[in-house]
């Protein structure tokens, strides 16, 4: 006989199922949520055991069990490398090789499970000896260059430990003499020896070189235009602007201890004679070093006149001395007081006004090429841009320029050749190219371009479409994800932004991947109308608040979002700052955005900008600190600035998924790849557009190579892939609390 179920019965039983289906499925979420995959992966085999055919579940069960491999096999390589660095470092060691032995423990220190793991290393301490002997060899022979590596290596091996910060301060003395010598002992162009090329080299032409001479002039075009009235409209904006009450004796002696380097750096002799002449040498440093002693031991300068007047006195004992160029004291003067202040207050020098629009405004006047310049080579395209001269007249990646209106490249720096190809619109320059994979290779022709106005686009793809120039912004077509990745806040990334997601929605996107790595902000006007693309009106963006900018109301959403009703993943790294940190930091704080990858930069500061010295150079003063919203209604705030000290910073991540530097660099050459635009009759990219030998400076010894095994992946976009994927199938809510409150850390790499 068979037993019936009572209707009343059957139907409590199967609402208990679902019920217990639902929270199974609400548990998986969350476990997603947490980068606990582990778990989840339990869970949903909990739910296939349930409903063993249920496709659903054993879609979302692969999808987590690839995270968990994927994980695994991270773990993997990560101590894999780890153990290969600290072999070859011990290696080096024995061998004597302390430098080469030391860069390898950094580089251990970059795959370690734990901050401080190689600090456990048992012959460290002497390893970290015989190199401080080598920095002192170095020193001693005027070697800064060397010895400002060798300490910032001593410096991050003992990160957040009172040594590392010893070793950080010995690192700016030196970085302060290497820096002296790089500007004003430059190195004359390299010319020809008339020696035949190395036919190995045959793919990449280049001119063999004698050894250079030091250019003794050079450092005049870089200061040129700089006149000593600028020191008193910089200090006048400190006293009024700068979102901290300066300490103006602090300035006016970091800035006379940097002209006391200066002066005593050996090898500026050769850029100026006159501190060959010990006499007048003595005089400047011994009135120099009282005007110092004075200042040390006298009040507080309270006014940037006090601080103007201590810099006029600067000036004068130069007269009376060593009569060094002004341009000079006054630049390396101001640059020295402007370092207590923060790491993002400085002067853009008239030599440096037109390269630093070019950058903000995302746009400049030229033909549309991106270029790179090896030592005693040709200049190289790396890329054409859309819609350019260049692209259009069939300049192809791989080409080399050999020559710009006839003068040939091969000893021209990289900024003088971007000073001639660009120039103002309607121009024309002349390229001579030599094309890579051609039978013969000394040919060479020209092509004339006409300058025009070139718009770097900031907003990019998934792949480039068929066309080859315009991208596709659907990642995963089956199950309708997006994916933007923006590479700066220009005045023209929101149109694009607009555009990209017009293009998804008329394909029914349910889901969208931002991806603000490597994006270094932008313009703050282009952040708040970027935030406005997803949030509702009235939700609250960002504030500001500093000494002479009291707090003001919030920026908020001034209309509804063009952008709603699909989840968003952010990606961030350690690079994405400012403009981009407002982005994620807000609409996680809004609970519109789930974060994952690592911490944010934490550029959380307002930087105005001051056109000076009769509109020849700008002076970018910091004024302000953001704050982004914790919830949706504005009733928490938080700064995303990094400030000495401070635990929290920027935004961190709701799942924390590290990379190490293998699998940067394989993150590199996946974006090279996908950016790189063929020329518009080219069918191939040269191979040797994507070769990248080590420089010999830096290359281990030769028998000690640490092979990159990483695959050609990128695991936190294939993260936030699955992530997303399972959250779409498994129709759950996400819980985005604000990360600093509700920090999730992947088991994965260091996890």
């Amino acid at each position: 006989m068979i037993a019936l179920a009572s209707p009343a019965r059957a139907i409590a039983q199967n609402e208990s199922a679902a019920l217990n289906e639902s929270e199974l499925r609400r548990t998986a979420a969350s476990q997603v949520l947490a980068g606990d995959f582990k778990n989840a992966a339990q869970t949903y085999e909990r739910m296939l055991k349930n409903e063993p055919g249920s496709d659903r579940s054993r879609m979302m069960l692969d999808w987590v069990r690839s995270v968990e491999d994927l994980q695994a096999q991270r773990e993997a390589l990560r101590k894999k490398t780890f153990d290969r660095h600290v072999e070859a470092a011990r290696t080096l060691k024995e061998r004597g090789k302390w430098s080469l032995a030391v860069e390898q423990i950094r580089l251990a220190e970059l795959n370690a499970a734990r901050p401080g793991e190689v600090r456990e290393i048992d012959w460290l301490g002497e390893l970290i000896e015989k190199t401080r002997e080598e920095i002192r060899t170095h020193e001693n022979k005027g070697e800064w260059l060397d010895a400002l590596i060798l300490y910032e290596v001593l410096a991050r091996i003992h990160q957040d430990t009172p040594e590392g910060d010893a070793f950080k301060k010995e690192a700016e003395r030196s970085r302060q003499r290497a820096h002296f010598e790089a500007l004003y002992v430059r190195e004359r162009a390299a010319a020809d020896t008339g020696e035949e090329e190395d036919p190995d080299e045959a793919t990449e032409p280049t001119k063999p070189v004698k050894p250079a001479e030091i250019d003794a002039k050079a450092w005049e075009d870089d200061l040129r235009e700089i006149r000593a009235e600028i020191v008193a409209e910089v200090f006048g904006r400190v006293q009024i602007e700068h979102y901290q009450e300066p300490d103006f004796k602090k300035m006016v002696l970091s800035g006379l201890d940097n002209i006391r380097i200066m002066v005593s750096t050996p090898k500026l002799v050769a850029a100026f004679e006159q501190l060959a002449d010990e006499a007048r040498l003595h005089d400047f440093t011994a009135r120099l070093n009282k005007e110092i002693e004075r200042i040390e031991k006298g009040p507080r300068l309270n006014r940037a006149a006090e601080a103007v007047a201590r810099f006029e006195r600067l000036m004068e004992i130069n007269r009376g001395t060593l009569n060094l160029p002004s341009q000079v004291l006054t630049y390396e003067f101001v640059n020295g007081a402007l370092s207590p202040l923060d790491e993002f207050t400085s002067v853009i020098w008239p030599s440096e006004k037109s390269d630093f629009e070019k950058h903000t405004h995302g746009e400049f006047t030229g033909v549309g090429i991106q270029i790179t310049k090896p030592n005693g080579k040709f200049l190289r395209v790396e890329t054409p841009l859309e819609d350019s001269p260049a692209y259009e007249a069939g300049v192809s990646p791989g080409d080399f320029i050999t020559a710009v209106d006839g003068t040939t490249t091969d000893t021209m720096k990289l900024t003088e050749a971007v000073s001639r190809i660009t120039g103002p619109e309607g121009t024309k320059v002349t390229l001579t190219l030599q094309r890579a994979g051609i039978d013969k290779p000394d040919d060479t022709f020209d092509i004339q371009l006409t300058r025009r106005k070139i718009i770097i686009k900031s907003v990019k793809g998934a792949v480039r479409r068929d066309d080859g120039k315009s991208w596709d912004f659907m990642i995963d077509e089956k199950n309708a994800i997006g994916y933007m990745r923006i590479s700066q806040f220009t005045k023209d990334t929101v149109p694009d932004m607009r555009a990209a997601l017009r293009s998804l929605k008329s394909k029914g996107v349910r889901g969208l991947i931002i991806d603000l790595r490597y994006n270094p902000g932008g313009l703050l006007s282009a952040a708040i109308e970027a935030c406005e693309l997803f949030l509702k009106e009235g939700q609250p963006i960002v504030k500001t608040d500093g000494r002479a900018h009291p707090a003001r109301p919030p920026a908020v959403a001034r209309e509804d979002a063009y952008f709603d009703g699909c989840p968003i993943i952010v990606l961030v790294n350690g690079q994405s700052a400012s403009a981009s940190e407002i982005l994620a930091g807000t609409l996680a704080g809004n609970g519109k955005a789930f974060v994952i990858g690592e911490r944010t930069y934490g550029k959380g500061s307002v930087q105005n900008l001051y056109e000076i010295a009769e509109q020849t150079a700008y002076f970018k003063l910091t004024t302000a600190l953001y704050y982004v919203p914790l919830d949706p209604l504005g009733k928490a705030w938080r700064c995303l600035h990094h400030t000495e000290g401070e635990k929290f910073w920027g935004v961190e991540p709701q799942l924390e998924v590290k990379l190490i530097p293998h699998e940067v660099v394989r993150l590199w050459e996946l974006r090279r790849k996908q950016d790189i635009l063929k020329g518009a009759k080219q069918k191939e990219l040269p191979k040797q557009l994507f070769d990248r030998p080590q420089s010999p400076s830096t290359r281990p010894d030769d028998d000690i190579e640490i092979p990159n095994e990483a695959p050609e992946i990128d695991p936190q976009l294939e993260t936030a892939l699955a992530v997303m994927r399972i959250m779409l199938a498994g129709d759950q809510p996400w819980v985005m609390a604000p990360p600093e409150t509700a920090r999730r850390t992947a088991q994965a790499v260091g996890g």
